[in-house]
Parts: structure tokens; sequence; C-alpha cells
């Protein structure tokens, strides 16, 4: 698992920004497009409305992470563990999931469409309605 203090001081800096935006400090949403986020360690973390379209987050940790309104559009989450995360409103088109955890994940309207989900686990304990799955 890869710690955001082991990423490029790029990435770390809008996470940064990103974090400030969600606490009133200032900051702005994070722009997470298009990157390497490989196994990256993202558990509970603020992430609301941050931007990770065409990124590689295989085997990231989502554990407990708010991602209300995220997006995470056309993005490749193989093995990625999003159990007990906020995905509320997320943008989730076009993704690629295989083997990923969705088991007590809040996906009330969730948007789906087009997204892969080979072999992924979801609970229906959690709320998902009005998903489009």
């Amino acid at each position: 698992m890869r710690a955001i203090r082991d990423l490029p001081i790029a990435v770390a800096w809008e996470l940064a920004l990103h974090e400030a935006w969600c606490t009133d400090r200032g900051g702005r949403r994070a722009n997470l497009q298009s990157l390497d986020l490989r196994g990256v360690d993202f558990q509970g973390m603020d992430l609301r409305g941050a931007d990770f379209s065409y990124s590689d987050l295989r085997r990231a940790d989502f554990r407990g992470a708010n991602l209300y309104g995220a997006i995470l559009l056309c993005t490749q989450l193989q093995y990625a563990d999003f159990r007990s995360a906020n995905l509320h409103f997320a943008n989730l088109r076009s993704t690629y999931f295989h083997y990923t955890d969705f088991r007590g994940a809040n996906l009330m309207e969730a948007y789906f469409q087009g997204a892969y989900l080979q072999d992924s686990r979801c609970s229906t304990g959690r709320k998902s309605q009005n998903s489009s799955l």
C-alpha cells in the first residue's frame, strides 16, 4: 500500500488543497485526472467532489472514505476496496471494477452506467437505492 507521503509532490499538494477546500479554508477540489494512483491508501479521507477521471486506482484503499459526488469516470479500479465508503452521487460511469469490494458502502444515487463489475462484492445491508447498477 502506498502512503500519501510517498506520492509525487504535485499529487500530495493537490490533496492538501482539497483538504483545505473541504474544511472551508480556501483551496480547491482535487484534480487527480489521468494519474497512476495504484495501491494508494485513501482510507478515511474526505475526497468529496474529487476528480479521479481516467486514473489508475487498482488496489487503492478507500475504506471509510467520503467520495460524495466524486468523479471516477473511466478509471481502473480492479481489486480496490470501498468498504464502508460514501459513494453517494459518485460518477462511476464506464469504470472497470474487477474483484472490487463495496460491502457496507453507501451507493445511493451513484452512477454506474457502462461500468464493468465482474466478480465485485456488494452487500444489500447498506444504502444502494436509486443507484444505476
